[in-house]
């Protein structure tokens, strides 16, 4: 049996919520027909868990950023039934709360147990992590005998079944057969942050781990200006414009999501979950037109507008910013923070970065390259 080289993830739930005679499956069906798609909270009773492993989950992360079909496996332990779901996103608790724009998307009857005490109490089920996922429909039992871990494929997952109370979360693959039926079916979902990916621009490559991994540097010296003495001669240049657009975009939205990760990590870890959960991407969720990409707080709980520019280049690479970009800049620089992202390794998720805190006009020099001509 040839296995595929791509990632999945597995998992075990029971019929019924706790002690009632809510149906799981079926809620979360219900909202998946209704809305398009669901969140699927992973429920746990550890103290110390609040999101899943990044380094394995990153993989299947990538699978999507390619638009590679990345599938999850659900399997109730009281009837031996599975079903499987196109996967989109996930997210760790901290991520979705009541003020969510996803809290929608959670069945109604465990939202109480989302944003309220996120936080896992001894010997009480709370969610440790969210899946986004579409288009559940049930496949038949043999498909799991088919699957094996990923780490080791001389273990099924067939066996895993046996063992009720372990193995809750696992990570698998299947045949080149197997995965081919399942892309059959599959919604292609698209979501706003994974839209501009070409396969031409991955090169099949595993890129775009972009889970918060950097290093942050001291801002580059301002050297302003300075005129070339040789004779500038300007020579013709075939580009593709569509691809170099959205190469470009791919790598300012992997900076974006860098930034992202990176400052509601930091209010988590300085003990501001709440805070956490209320950073905005906002230039995913409200468009590009705002001047700034990320709406995110102090400890205090007043606002910061971050902008973010990167670059696969070098810390004294140039950049560009609109009109609108510079005046919110410079009308809002005592809340203000750009992110400068730079050396960008796409392939292996890993970027530098500095820090401009209030008004760019003392730090950088701007130049009219553009414009507009009327008659």
């Amino acid at each position: 049996m040839n296995i595929h080289k791509s990632r999945h993830l597995f998992l075990k739930f029971n019929k019924n919520y706790e002690n009632t005679k809510i149906d799981t499956m079926s809620e979360h069906i219900k909202i998946d027909k209704e809305e398009g798609c669901v969140i699927w909270g992973s429920f746990t009773k550890k103290l110390n868990e609040n999101s899943f492993e990044k380094a394995k989950i990153s993989k299947m992360d990538n699978q999507v950023l390619r638009g590679e079909p990345t599938f999850i496996f659900l399997y109730c332990m009281e009837e031996d039934n599975v079903f499987v779901a196109d996967f989109i996103e996930w997210f760790s608790r901290y991520e979705i709360g009541v003020e969510s724009d996803l809290i929608n998307l959670v069945p109604q009857y465990y939202r109480d147990r989302v944003g309220v005490n996120p936080d896992p109490q001894k010997e009480k089920f709370t969610c440790k992590a969210y899946l986004k996922i579409s288009n559940i429909r049930p496949i038949d039992f043999s498909t799991i005998e088919k699957l094996v871990n990923f780490n080791d494929h001389s273990i099924k997952i067939s066996d895993r079944i046996e063992a009720k109370n372990r193995f809750s979360v696992s990570y698998v693959q299947m045949s080149d057969e197997q995965y081919k039926e399942l892309k059959s079916e599959y919604n292609s979902y698209v979501s706003e942050a994974v839209e501009i990916v070409d396969n031409d621009i991955l090169e099949n490559k595993e890129r775009a781990k972009i889970k918060m991994t950097g290093k942050q540097s001291d801002p580059p010296e301002k050297k302003g200006l300075k005129e070339s003495k040789r004779l500038k001669k300007r020579i013709g240049q075939k580009r593709d414009y569509v691809k170099q657009a959205k190469s470009n975009q791919l790598i300012g939205d992997l900076g974006e999501k860098l930034v992202l990760d990176l400052v509601k990590e930091e209010l988590v870890d300085n003990g501001y979950p709440d805070l956490a959960k209320k950073v905005k991407h906002t230039s995913k969720k409200d468009g590009d037109g705002l001047g700034y990409d990320i709406l995110s707080y102090d400890t205090d709980g007043n606002k910061i507008y971050i902008e973010v520019k990167t670059t696969t280049k070098g810390i004294n690479n140039h950049f560009y910013m609109s009109r609108d970009e510079r005046e919110f800049a410079r009308e809002n620089k005592d809340s203000y923070m750009l992110y400068r992202v730079f050396n960008l390794d796409i392939e292996n998720g890993v970027g530098e970065y500095y820090i401009i805190e209030g008004s760019l006009e003392d730090e950088y020099e701007f130049v009219a390259e553009n414009y507009r001509v009327i008659r």
